[in-house]
């Protein structure tokens, strides 16, 4: 049997002959010849070609002639997914044979592609296609339909796919048969073609075809090593590079699954610094440009979340410009101000976003957008306002560019994909090699779609051939159907998040991470094989679920069997092993966190196993027990040095440094000026559960300022209960004025929430009574003409929402509008049963808020000095009672619970709204000139809706009950003034509730705080006192 020879025996024995040295994949040749050119052989003479190219090279000629032009991929998946929603095949593939047919999904789109791409790229055509091969025949008669649609679609478009390409090369060959020359082909050994390209090789070589051995030999040593997860195995590749001080040119990594292996290697690189290269690129969500064109696309497939939107901000996908006039994202490297600054301008944005009431819905930001840019005419500036505006431009552009979503006849394809190219050039940065592969390999993609979408609207109306074959398609070409946008964004963001991006040759400085079938051509002395597990090597084998292994096996072509895919597979990891040279290390995951259960290695990786100890009879127990314990996010003891901060601590908290001391005990101090929060934490948790009350328990130094009596600043009643109900509370809110953060959300059932409604009855009641009033009707009874114009009223305040703030759909808005309408009418069913006589004279009435002054109550105080107090706020009504007294009204729309037991009154201060606003509506009454002596009588919460059912929570004003409520306020803002902003003891009641439960722990604060009282701390006995005035 004569012996392969090497790639520099034949360079040797042949100098300067032409040579063509035929791979699959053209970086693998250009690894084969810089390989050769560090050993020191001329290869001036040598060219590299892939089948592909051979076949452009042949067919030029024929594409000119017949004004043919290449498709690419996305522009094939694309015909067949428009064919497959013609309605070619529907019968079998949808299992549905009526006109009303579900469309086709994206995953069958996606099979039947690839179903008929491999058919064609073996030489099947559909004049030649026998149904009665497949099972079930209908099957095959679905995929003859589609296929004769495809090739007379291309042939009407004057697009040729890669199988065409061959085609017309060896069509060429046969008509032309190449002339004898000197060129020899050179091949690697383990190289497989199939289909056309064989034939291709075959007629091309005419027998001048060399294998040969790429020339560095098994490997001369073998490791083996197991980890925790795909992560924890990579990590454990780069501690042992590293413990060995190796370059990172001179190791490669091999993955049997790069979709997992490659992510998770780029993001543990690019937070080590480390530079890679990646033989098959990376997803194409990997770069910043994808990123930003796949949450565009998921924003608008989602119903336009401003969360998603927000994302893409805050992360620097999609770059707003600075500023009007200022550069757009996409035209520079890095957009304006450099990447930190737009990342620093887009979180702001962001958070604009967020607090913005938009939440969802083109509508609504539609509507948002065109308020806040009107708003902007009257030339205020602040930085608040600035951003608002900024977004607001942003938004108008990307609400410009995007197709309209509520279109009747829907959006066609090519429109979406205009936009998105659009958002692309203006909205994103390259500021990293990879993002500028991400960007160019985005952009051509979505040429190519375009450029398919002017062949085809150039081809409308011509005839196709054959016409009878594909009448369906012909239809498709003359009228193309729009599609709901969702729909559209979802397909589209699928097929582009399968775009490669960053795709690169081993390059120096730089580690290399490639597949099995291109790993190991760069000579590279150490090699490391990772995902050798029983899951991902060689693969489950499953059967194509349209080209079944029967299917294959009676069809001509020679289809591969999924057997002999695996078959290929091993072939793979086998000559990869014979070419390895130097080191290799086999390794593999052996824990499915998913599945909560342990991987069991490769029998691949028991065979090498077998071959490295010269035990062929090894098992896997003997395997198991050589690996010893997996590899970790902590280093093995005695190993390598941890890869980062993370793992030195880990590292840490295990062994400890020399000198038995551990480090990062508890109560050590390495881990606490490491980690000054943590350390912060662990102070704050000993305070708390100390028996004296601390400033982590919410005791701050005195001040003038956390006294509203002296500070000047006017307070609300809501503020003052919030005192009563929880001082945390309180002092989170209006101390430190730490607002939570208002992020409206899509709720599809939903569209005004509690407050807006309340806003809007509020404003239903004001007009009806302000008419009233202004037509001396006041004190009649209500009458017919009344219903009627409540109604209108409400109608009215209805449409002017939802200009404001357009609902989730029409369903939805017309159940409100129509519960809007009848509480309303059910106010005027209130007002009809009220007995009371009182007629209103102030409707709505602000005070130390929208420019009116504040009211100043009168506290008294100790040794007749004067306290007083500013209050801000708003009364709903004051009615003038038949006895000259005042009764002063609080509407409340939500539930009646905290205001039904007539028993409670001042409810130990978390009840003082109607005791303040009596004062108010006294001075409001004299400040107006309505009544030099006005007295309230009566005060209290009217709940004005079928949920309420209505009730009147009555509060009777007398003057024991003002004094009671005088005294309770000074205690409490006594206890302000002392910077005791603990949590009230029985304050757990409100926990489920309060927006800053997770800053001060809720139940368990007011717990621990209970036990401080217990153990005798003085400062909180005011409690009892407080509580005893309900």
């Amino acid at each position: 049997m004569a012996t392969i020879p090497t790639l520099a025996t034949i360079l040797r024995e042949h100098p300067g002959e032409p040579l063509v040295l035929l791979v699959r994949s053209r970086p693998v040749g250009d690894q084969l010849l810089a390989r050769l050119a560090q050993e020191g052989l001329s290869w001036a003479n040598v060219r590299v070609a892939t089948p592909l190219d051979l076949a452009l090279d042949l067919a030029v000629p024929f594409l000119a002639a017949r004004g043919l032009v290449p498709a690419s991929g996305a522009q094939t998946l694309f015909l067949v997914d428009r064919l497959l929603r013609a309605g070619l095949g529907g019968a079998w593939l949808l299992g549905n044979g009526s006109p009303n047919r579900p469309a086709p999904s994206d995953g069958l789109v996606a099979a039947v592609h690839r179903s008929l791409m491999e058919l064609r790229q073996h030489g099947l055509e559909a004049a030649s296609l026998d149904p009665h091969a497949f099972t079930p025949p209908a099957k095959g008669e679905a995929l003859r339909e589609l296929l004769a649609a495809y090739e007379a679609t291309l042939d009407s478009l004057g697009l040729v796919d890669r199988a065409g390409l061959l085609r017309l090369a060896i069509e060429r060959l046969r008509e032309q048969p190449p002339e004898r020359t000197g060129t020899r082909y050179l091949v690697p050994v383990e190289t497989l073609f199939q289909g056309l390209e064989q034939v291709l090789v075959q007629h091309l070589t005419q027998g001048r075809l060399i294998p040969f051995q790429p020339g560095w030999g098994p490997p001369q040593r073998i490791h083996f090593f197991h980890a925790t997860s795909p992560e924890a195995e990579l990590r454990e590749v780069l501690r042992r590079a590293m413990a060995q001080g190796l370059p990172w040119d001179r190791v490669e990594v091999v993955a049997t699954d790069l979709a997992t292996y490659g992510p998770i290697l780029h993001a543990l690189a690019a937070r080590l610094g480390i530079p890679v290269t990646f033989s098959e690129g990376l997803p194409l969500a990997e770069s910043g440009p994808g990123r930003g064109a796949l949450a565009y696309l998921e924003w608008v497939a989602r119903g336009f979340p401003a969360a998603v939107l927000a994302g893409a901000l805050a992360g620097g996908d999609l770059v707003p410009p600075r500023r009007e006039g200022g550069g757009e994202g996409g035209k520079g490297e890095g957009g304006e101000g450099g990447a930190g600054a737009a990342r620093g301008w887009g979180r702001r944005l962001a958070q604009t976003l967020l607090e913005s009431p938009i939440g969802w819905g083109w509508a609504r930001y539609r509507a948002w957008v065109e308020q806040t840019l009107a708003a902007s005419a009257d030339g205020r500036r602040d930085p608040a306002a600035e951003a608002r505006v900024a977004l607001a431009r942003f938004l108008q552009e990307l609400l410009r560019l995007t197709p309209d979503p509520e279109r009747s006849d829907g959006v066609p394809l090519p429109q979406l994909v205009t936009a998105l190219r659009q958002v692309v050039h203006r909205f994103t940065v390259t500021t990293t090699p990879l993002d500028r592969g991400g960007w160019d390999a985005l952009l051509q993609t979505l040429a190519a779609l375009e450029g398919l979408a002017g062949r085809v609207a150039s081809a409308a109306g011509l005839p196709l051939a054959p016409a009878a074959l594909v009448e369906a398609a012909g239809a498709w070409l003359e009228a193309p159907e729009g599609e709901p946008l969702p729909r559209l964004a979802l397909r589209l963001r699928r097929w582009l998040a399968e775009v490669p991006v960053g795709q690169g040759e081993p390059q120096p400085g730089a580690l290399h991470l490639a597949s099995l079938e291109h790993g190991g051509y760069a000579g590279r002395p150490y090699l490391f094989v990772v995902g050798l597990d029983e899951g991902r090597f060689p693969g489950k084998g499953g059967a194509d679920p349209l080209l079944l292994d029967g299917d294959r096996a009676r069809l001509p072509g020679e289809l591969p069997s999924s057997a002999s895919r695996q078959q290929w597979r091993r072939r793979s990891l086998e000559a990869l092993v014979a070419r390895a040279g130097g080191t290799l290390t086999c390794s593999f995951a052996a824990w499915d966190p998913v599945e909560g259960q342990e991987v069991a290695p490769s029998p691949a990786l028991l065979d090498l196993f077998r071959q490295a100890t010269g035990a062929p009879q090894a098992d896997y127990t003997a395997l198991r027990e050589a690996l010893g314990a997996p590899a970790g996010r902590v280093p093995a003891p005695g190993g390598a040095l941890p890869l980062d901060g993370g793992e030195a601590w880990l590292d840490a908290l295990r062994v400890g440094p020399p000198g038995g001391e551990r480090l990062a005990r508890p109560e050590g101090e390495g881990l606490q000026q490491a980690f000054p929060f943590l350390a912060a934490g662990q102070r704050a948790r000993e305070a708390r559960a100390s028996p004296v009350l601390t400033a982590y328990d919410g005791l701050v130094t005195p001040a003038g300022s956390l006294d509203p009596r002296t500070g000047g600043e006017a307070v609300s009643a809501g503020r003052l209960e919030s005192l009563a109900t929880c001082p945390l509370q309180y002092f989170f809110r209006y101390v430190l004025k730490v607002a939570p953060p208002e992020r409206p959300e899509l709720d599809p059932d939903r569209w005004l929430d509690p407050l807006a409604r309340g806003k809007l009855l509020h404003e239903c009641y004001r007009r009806f009574w302000e008419e009233r009033l202004q037509a001396g009707r006041a004190a009649d009874p209500l009458g017919p003409e009344d219903w009627a114009r409540m109604e209108a009223i409400a109608q009215e305040a209805v449409a002017r929402q939802r200009e404001a703030l357009p609902p989730p759909s029409e369903g939805v808005f017309e159940r409100e509008r129509q519960e809007l309408v009848a509480e309303a009418l059910f106010f005027l069913e209130l007002e009809a049963r009220r007995d009371d006589g009182g007629v209103p004279v102030l409707l709505e009435r602000a005070f130390g808020m929208q420019g009116e002054p504040p009211v100043v109550i009168e506290l008294g105080g100790e040794g007749g000095a004067a306290q007083r107090l500013r209050l801000l706020g708003r009364i709903d009504r004051v009615d003038r009672l038949p006895d000259g007294t005042y009764g002063v009204w609080d509407y409340k729309t939500g539930s009646a619970r905290r205001y039904e037991s007539e028993r409670i009154y001042l409810d130990g201060g978390r009840q003082l709204q109607h005791v303040l606003y009596s004062w108010a509506a006294e001075a409001l009454l004299r400040r107006e000139g309505l009544d030099e002596t006005p007295r309230v009588a009566r005060s209290g919460y009217w709940l004005t809706t079928r949920r309420g059912r209505g009730h009147r929570a009555d509060r009777p004003q007398d003057p024991g009950k003002r004094r009671e409520a005088q005294e309770l306020l000074q205690i409490l803002l006594d206890v302000a003034a002392s910077g005791c902003f603990a949590p009230a003891p029985d304050a757990q009641d409100g926990c489920d509730f309060c927006d800053y439960r997770r800053a001060c722990g809720g139940p368990a604060a007011v717990r621990q705080v209970r036990e401080k009282i217990e153990a005798g701390e003085t400062r909180l006995r005011f409690w009892r006192e407080v509580r005893a005035h309900d």
